[in-house]
């Protein structure tokens, strides 16, 4: 057996990825959810539109960030990709809190329409750099796989295995363009509301919503391909010992 594989990272791997998905999901689902139309105003970063339940969310979803990172650096000898990939989640936990100090003095100031412009996009840092992290995750599973399959060709039928590579392809493509809209919609959102008053919040409410659900269905089928690969990924290491 391979004694410098960190096999208990693979298994870890295996389920904090799929739960940060579905995590990040939720919380702007919940977000969505719970907004009122009537109040007629937003504040101007996600995290300060979050309810007091929110903030478990929020401590889930950095609980999983830092396993993410911590799990991919003890992995980091596998391939550059994920070395990569737990720096860039890194940064993105240093820019969270900064930009929690950010937004509570932000609250204690007065701000111009070019200063909460700001807040609003410059709040999209850390949510674009985990999904950069995660991405460039899912491109070493790609290469790997392909690496595993090469050796497993001769074992299995290549129209098989064309098929399996398409899904997981379509999976991946699918989920990173859910993803993109979902991180734009809140500041996007945020700005309609706040700067063009002809848009109706409660119709911009139901817009998020949806694609919250959209993002959250190609998060669990892409969660299960994950699992499927950490599982694979685990006995082929084991078995080349």
């Amino acid at each position: 057996m391979n004694k410098e594989f960190d096999y208990k990272a693979m298994r870890y791997i295996a389920v904090v990825i799929p739960a940060l998905l579905v995590i990040m999901g939720l919380k702007y689902g919940l977000i969505y959810l719970f907004v009122n139309p009537n109040q007629g105003t937003l504040d101007f970063t996600l995290f300060l539109n979050s309810q007091g339940y929110m903030l478990v969310i929020y401590f889930m979803e950095c609980m999983l960030t830092i396993g993410m990172f911590v799990n991919l650096f003890r992995l980091s000898d596998v391939t550059s990709g994920w070395n990569a990939a737990s720096i860039v989640l890194m940064i993105s936990l240093i820019t969270e809190v900064l930009l929690r100090i950010l937004e509570w003095q932000g609250r204690y100031l007065e701000l111009n329409v070019l200063d909460v412009s700001f807040v609003v996009f410059l709040s999209l840092i850390p949510e674009i750099l985990r999904l950069l992290g995660i991405v460039l995750f899912l491109r070493e599973v790609r290469r790997l796989k392909r690496k595993m399959r090469d050796g497993a060709v001769r074992r299995k039928p290549a129209k098989e295995t064309e098929e399996k590579k398409s899904r997981g392809l379509a999976y991946s493509r699918h989920w990173f363009l859910a993803a993109v809209i979902m991180i734009l919609s809140v500041p996007v959102t945020l700005f309609l509301c706040n700067f063009v008053y002809l848009f109706s919040l409660g119709v911009l409410k139901w817009i998020g919503l949806f694609v919250s659900v959209v993002y959250l269905s190609f998060s669990v089928l892409l969660g299960i391909r994950i699992r499927s690969f950490c599982q694979e990924y685990y006995l082929y290491r084991y078995n080349q010992g």
